[in-house]
């Protein structure tokens, strides 16, 4: 999936745990955050790359709901 957001910074959005939080949920299951930012004036990007460990299905019960 690849999501690209234009918008200006916002101060007023108060605090959370932003990327370090991200960060360590998806270490805390396998997964990574990686972070880029380019310094061009004129077309300024973030860009987030998080990668989630994906489990294969377990297989169904006899009877199990579908």
């Amino acid at each position: 999936m690849d999501v690209s957001t234009i918008s200006t910074a916002r101060d007023d959005l108060g605090g959370g745990q932003g990327i370090a939080g991200m960060r360590r949920r998806l270490e805390s299951v396998g997964g990574a955050l990686d972070i880029v930012q380019t310094d061009d004036p004129d077309r300024p990007r973030f860009t987030a790359v998080a990668s989630v460990p994906v489990r294969s299905p377990s297989p169904r019960s006899p009877g199990a709901p579908e």
